[in-house]
């Protein structure tokens, strides 16, 4: 979709004037945008194809893109109550298979329902990598509402908080993230 928008500005050098410029903006959905260079094609028609290939018994159900904030997975809506999670670039499998696991792990030994997987898919002809479906819980996302305009909201997450610091995860993935920064420095350096 494209508009075509005019802007005026005065210019005070000489004379008062309008100099007329025209900008035209390209407006993308974040359902087609790549946000990495190595990014695989994933739409809702490589989607339906998966679910026709491994998963049909939801074949039926709608199917719709789902908005989100993260970088690394695209989602899509499955009915009312799925999601279905694909990375996006080969980096992110790992994080997702970390996740199937420790989600199965982690249901049992937390009182805040968190999502449960439902489906594990596998690489096929039509996309490269391993997804999931997983149960979709309801709410919005933080960056979308103050959380700390709730008492209420506050306290359900220090609660999480503290059930995930017991949950036993000594045998847990290692990850980048909670690292001491002197740690990551070579990497960060390196990607500027």
């Amino acid at each position: 979709m494209r508009f075509v928008t005019s802007y005026y500005f005065k210019n005070q050098i000489k004379s008062t004037c309008i100099i007329k410029y025209e900008v035209e903006l390209i407006l993308i959905s974040r359902e087609t945008m790549k946000l990495h260079e190595d990014e695989v094609d994933i739409d809702v028609t490589i989607v339906r194809a998966l679910l026709q290939e491994q998963y049909p018994l939801y074949l039926s159900e709608k199917l719709t893109f789902f908005e989100s904030m993260g970088t690394e997975n695209v989602m899509f809506s499955l009915g009312e109550d799925k999601l279905i999670r694909l990375p996006r670039v080969e980096g992110a499998v790992n994080s997702l298979k970390k996740e199937a696991k420790w989600l199965y792990v982690l249901r049992r030994n937390l009182k805040m329902p968190i999502p449960k997987v439902l489906f594990e898919g596998k690489p096929s002809d039509s996309y490269p990598f391993p997804w999931l479906v997983i149960s979709k819980l309801e709410g919005a996302e933080i960056s979308n509402e103050n959380p700390i305009a709730s008492s209420k909201t506050s306290r359900s997450l220090a609660d999480f908080i503290f059930d995930l610091r017991l949950a036993p995860t000594k045998k847990g993935p290692l990850c980048s993230r909670g690292l001491p920064l002197a740690k990551r420095d070579k990497a960060v350096r390196e990607s500027i």
